[in-house]
């Protein structure tokens, strides 16, 4: 997986972030009815370096969480 990282405006610390970031994820389908599937996930990322990338500045990880619905017709 590729992904970029920038400078936000709150953020002291500048790319490049000298380190690497790692991620995993995790998450389920629900189908209550055949056309309707609900699938919601869980993210955590974190970074080994020796700057914090996320938060502003303020943590080496973050939790993210994600849910979609897919209705077919």
């Amino acid at each position: 997986m590729l992904f970029r990282s920038g400078r936000r405006p709150g953020n002291p610390n500048g790319p490049p972030f000298a380190g690497n970031f790692y991620s995993i994820t995790t998450g389920m389908n629900y189908t209550p009815y055949p056309n309707f599937t609900v699938r919601p996930e869980v993210r955590y990322d974190w970074f080994d370096g020796s700057a914090n990338p996320y938060d502003d500045g303020q943590k080496e990880h973050q939790f993210l969480f994600g849910i979609d619905m897919i209705t077919r017709f």
